[in-house]
């Protein structure tokens, strides 16, 4: 065997051995969603300064309603907290506080268009200002001095339209890594997420464990519930309305 064939057969080889790098996902076609219930944890967010994190891929296809990624009820049942994408702009977002549209932010960029993208959203109470970032696009928009939920249970992928009851709003796509966090992660820390999804952290620290208030991988489905890996014990349940969901493997980097 010459020793350019060699060459050739060995990247071959190696080509084919490499696999690309997979991540589990959970997939929401409709009428599925997660719910994590009311705790200390998740009062903690009417007026804690935290960061948000989001990976998802929305559905291409345009919807009569405009999906909720994530929301929180007060006692009447009205959005006291929540993010929506707008049912007919894939680069706008509809962030809820107090019960009102707290702001319309528009991305030059596309959230339908079939990819995974990167969300994270920033709350400051004590300046009374919000950031949401797209990737590496973000807007920064004035925002409450609290909110209260009332005992609400945390939605992701649904709304509620009555207290902790009548869901709707489904989004359809895929939901990844979710994190919560008890403090404002800054742009440096923002940025290392973006680019390395599948680290929670530069380097290894114990204490970014007591810094998290939730940790949903969605790498496996046990017993109806996603675990939280963080240690605190805000375990998302699986809710279908219409039939069985387990989470899916999706390649999305």
């Amino acid at each position: 065997m010459s020793w350019n064939w060699f060459l050739i057969l060995s990247l071959l080889f190696w080509n084919c051995s490499e696999p690309e790098p997979s991540y589990h996902s959970a997939l929401l076609s409709g009428y599925h969603y997660l719910e994590i219930p009311h705790s200390e944890d998740i009062a903690y967010l009417e007026n804690g300064n935290h960061t948000i994190q989001f990976w998802f891929r929305a559905d291409t296809a345009l919807q009569n309603y405009s999906p909720a990624l994530f929301m929180l009820t007060n006692s009447t049942g009205g959005n006291e907290y929540g993010l929506y994408l707008s049912r007919n702009f894939g680069g706008t977002w509809m962030l809820y506080a107090q019960d009102k549209l707290q702001s319309l932010i528009r991305f030059d960029a596309d959230a339908r268009d079939g990819r995974f993208h990167y969300l994270a959203l920033t709350i400051n109470y004590q300046r009374r200002e919000a950031m949401l970032r797209l990737d590496t696009l973000q807007e920064t928009f004035s925002w409450p001095d609290s909110v209260i939920f009332s005992g609400s249970n945390l939605l992701i992928g649904a709304d509620y339209d009555d207290f902790n009851d009548d869901v709707g709003n489904f989004w359809l796509g895929e939901i990844d890594e979710l994190r919560i966090w008890r403090e404002i992660l800054d742009n440096s820390t923002l940025d290392f997420h973006y680019k390395n999804p599948a680290k929670v952290t530069r380097h290894y620290n114990s204490s970014w464990e007591n810094r998290l208030i939730g940790l949903w991988r969605m790498n496996s489905l046990s017993n109806g519930y996603i675990n939280d890996d963080s240690g605190n014990g805000n375990n998302a349940r699986f809710i279908s309305v219409n039939g069985d969901i387990k989470p899916v493997s999706y390649t999305h980097l």
